[in-house]
């Protein structure tokens, strides 16, 4: 996915990405909040992009470096099925990972009736890169 169809504000010296498309309210959340500065930025890609590079070992890397997979209680209680587990939790912003078809969910607690939102994994890395060029 190329960002596009958006304006960036600038405040305080900071960067902030504006979508005119609705359905990535939640990517804007996730963008603007944990993954600005770019510090935080580059922690998460380099997440991303170890869990890409290494996701034949991806149970191990769940069950060592995220406290493994959800429990049927979680699951339910996000009316979600598969094997998942939490990439990023935040107050209110929380990146799931869906092991089964290498997808993520983008939840922001600030939009409840709003849809998850959901990306190849590898689309997130390409979208975070994108954003990293945008901010420096």
């Amino acid at each position: 996915m190329n960002l596009q169809d958006y304006t960036i504000d600038i405040r305080l010296n900071n960067k902030f990405i504006y979508f005119n498309q609705p359905a990535y309210l939640n990517l804007e959340s996730l963008l603007n909040g944990i993954l600005n500065p770019v510090i935080n930025l580059d922690f998460f890609i380099n997440k991303v992009q170890f869990l890409i590079n290494n996701w034949n070992d991806i149970e191990s890397i769940v069950d060592n470096d995220y406290g493994g997979y959800w429990d049927d209680e979680v699951l339910a209680e996000n009316n979600m099925t598969g094997t998942f587990f939490t990439l990023i939790s935040e107050v209110d912003l929380h990146v799931y990972v869906n092991v089964a078809t290498q997808t993520i969910c983008v939840e922001d607690d600030f939009h409840p009736n709003h849809s998850l939102l959901e990306l190849p994994l590898q689309e997130f890395l390409d979208i975070m890169i994108q954003w990293r060029n945008i901010i420096i």
